[in-house]
Order: C-alpha cells, then structure tokens, then sequence
C-alpha cells in the first residue's frame, strides 16, 4: 500500500508542475523535474497495484460497498464547495477549484448508475421499485427548489431530477448488450453537441420566484423544455450518458456474484488513458467552460472531453481505492456518502439560510477556513444520521430512500 500511497502522490505533484501556468515548459529544468516525477509516480502506482488474481478483495461493511461510500463522500465534500463559494468566495475563482468543485455531479450521476446494477443484482428490487425511487428524488429535487430557493419546480433540472428520470432508465439499460449499451453513450453525447448547435445554450436556466421577487434574466433565455434537453444545470443531453457509463461500470464491478475490484494495473491503467485522452482533447480544443450566473463548475456545457476526463478520474479513484480502503483518512468521507441525499438538502439549505443571507463574499484563505469548518458540520450530522439508521432499522420505504447514499 505504501508504494501506491507514494506513488500516486509523486503523479499527482507531477501532473501539478507541468499543468502550472509557471511551469509550463517555460523552464527546461522544472519541465525535466516534473516530467520525471510523473514517470515515477506513474511506475510506483502500477507497482502498488495487483494483478487480478492477487488484487484485495472489495470491503463491504453492514452490506454497504465501503469504495463507492467513500467516493460517494469525497463527491459530497467537492458538492459543499461547489455550491458555498458560490456565494462565499469573491468572483472570479481559481482554476484548479473550479475543476475541485465539479467533480460531485458527475460523481453523483455515474455511482448512481452503478448503484442501479448493485440494488437490482439483489433480485428484490423490479423496475416499479426504480420508478419510485425516482419519483422520492425528484420530489426531494422540487422540496428543494421550492422550500429553499423558493422558485417553481422542474425549470432548472437540478441534479436531483437528473438522478431520479435517470434511475427507471438506467435499469432498463442494464438488460441490453454492451455493443447497444456503448453506442447509446457515444450517440447521447454526440446528441447534445448536435442539439446546442441547433437550440442554442442559455447563459443560465430560467427561474421563476414563487414570492414573486425578482430573479436574474438570461441574456439569451430558451424554453423549459430546452433546459431538459440540453442547457439546464443537469440536462438529459448528455448527463444521461454518464448514468449509463456507471451503469457500465457496475456492470463490469458486479458480473459475479461477489463484487470485482477495481485495484489492478489493467484498471487503473483503462481509467488513466480515458482521464489522459480528454485532457488531451480538452488542450487540443479547448471548451467554453462558462460561469452561469455564481456557478463556476467547469462542465458547463459537459463535452465528451469532460466526460472522458470525469469517467476515467473515477476509474481510477475506484482502482486507488479499492487497494486502500483500510487508511483511516477515509472515515469522514465513508460517513458523508452513506447520507448523501439528506446531507444535500440541508447543505443548501445552509447555504440559502446562513453563508449566502449572512456571509460576505471572502478572500480564498478566509473561504478554506469557511469550507474547512463547514465540511466539519456536515460530517457531524452525517455521524449522527448513522446513527438514526442503525436504531431505526424498519423506518417506512420512503425514509430509507432519502437517508441513502
């Protein structure tokens, strides 16, 4: 563990240098440092690793894959700082957080995939448990656009109505071939490029105050059916895609009985040439990463080259973390993932209520320390949301779904 410890270090500081903008290539010896870094981050990491038949098995806690928690987590903690420097951090934000914060959405779509293949390999679950599990998350997405942002439901296509259209689809999927399966990514995504050059892209969704209070207005608004389709937060085209590339991965984690680990050299390495390729594209072409309205996330519009970048980030993180699910630094996220749900509701509901009503737009120190401490609470509540569960065991249907991860 050590070596993979290390070396995954060495090939991060690696890629830091020579992505730098002081770096660069501009200085032959830093290029020559970081270059080498890098290689030997590269080598420990697949040194770190396994091959199939040696690899650890997955850890699996009270029937819960301890990996996907914690990734879950990490997303979480990315989501909180995402959505408080909004209003917390003073405009514009540094690069390296913008591609911080955006990790959590595509991380919520594609582990919810997975999730569809884990629950539905038990064979307790059929496709009406999968409508309803999407049915309690949208409405959980319409309690949140109306109980805290308080604007009419179903305009913007928040994540959580992404997610909950997504679940019933995403469960019908799994049944089809991989060819079917693979082309119906390549052709959704493809689909949304086609689609923006056709309806156009809005500088930010439309909103309507329930109160009646005045709202921002888009310079080139569209329709709400458009924002489904292609340019609100989390539109079908593409996002819909990356439900499909984690049912793809569930697919390839639970063929077995048992789940199969992703802590290998032929994992990792899958996962690091898909990240390699859409940093490559996004350098070669770069894309128009807008800010829509206070929000700073990169994926704005989501391209296939984020979504080869964000797809094999998470193959990766899976492979690094299979192999280390025993460091202790993991229990904070482990916690946050396993109340994902509710941890995002009353996240935002902080940050409508406290950061964005009472707290001043920061310098970057002052809004670590304020993320820092808010993270903390946060984990808090997630400890004790543990704990509700495990002593409330027969809570109704409805209760286990928003208390899930």
């Amino acid at each position: 563990m050590r070596d993979l410890v290390i070396g995954v270090i060495a090939l991060v500081l690696g890629v830091w240098g020579l992505s730098s903008d002081w770096i660069v290539f501009r200085e032959f010896t830093g290029a020559i440092f970081y270059s080498a870094l890098f290689a030997w981050g590269l080598v420990s990491t697949l040194s770190g690793l396994k091959d199939p038949a040696d690899a650890p098995a997955v850890t699996e806690i009270r029937k819960r894959d301890v990996t996907l928690d914690i990734l879950r987590g990490f997303a979480v903690a990315s989501m909180i700082s995402g959505n408080a420097a909004a209003y917390a951090l003073v405009h514009p934000h540094p690069l390296a957080l913008r591609f911080y914060d955006s990790v959590a959405a595509p991380f919520f779509v594609m582990l919810s995939g997975m999730m569809v293949v884990r629950t539905s390999r038990s064979g307790k679950h059929t496709g009406s448990y999968y409508l309803t599990r999407g049915a309690v998350i949208m409405g959980a997405g319409a309690f949140v656009d109306m109980a805290i942002w308080q604007n009419v439901p179903f305009m913007t296509v928040d994540i959580l109505y992404l997610i909950g259209l997504s679940l019933p689809l995403a469960y019908a999927y799994q049944k089809m071939s991989a060819p079917v399966r693979w082309t119906a990514v390549v052709v959704i995504f493809a689909a949304a490029a086609a689609l923006r050059a056709g309806l156009g892209y809005t500088d930010f969704p439309t909103e309507i105050s329930l109160l009646g209070a005045r709202v921002p207005v888009a310079d080139f608004p569209t329709s709400v059916l458009n924002h489904w389709l292609v340019d609100g937060y989390f539109p079908v085209f593409p996002w819909l895609g990356l439900s499909f590339v984690g049912v793809n991965l569930g697919l390839i984690r639970w063929a077995r009985k048992k789940a199969v680990t992703f802590a290998t050299r032929k994992t990792f390495l899958a996962g690091f040439g898909a990240l390699s390729l859409g940093v490559l594209w996004g350098i070669l072409w770069p894309p128009e990463m807008y800010v829509r309205d206070i929000y700073t996330e990169v994926f704005y519009p989501m391209t296939i080259a984020y979504g080869f970048e964000i797809s094999g980030l998470l193959v990766v993180l899976l492979a690094f973390v299979d192999a280390t699910t025993g460091l202790r630094i993991y229990e904070p996220f482990r916690v946050l993932g396993e109340s994902a749900l509710a941890i995002y509701v009353l996240h935002l509901a902080v940050i409508r209520w406290v950061v964005a009503a009472l707290w001043p737009s920061s310098s970057f120190g002052v809004y670590v320390l304020v993320y820092a401490g808010f993270v903390a609470v946060m984990t808090l509540v997630a400890v004790g949301l543990r704990h509700l569960k495990s002593n409330w065991p027969d809570r109704p249907m409805v209760f286990k779904m928003l208390l899930a991860g």
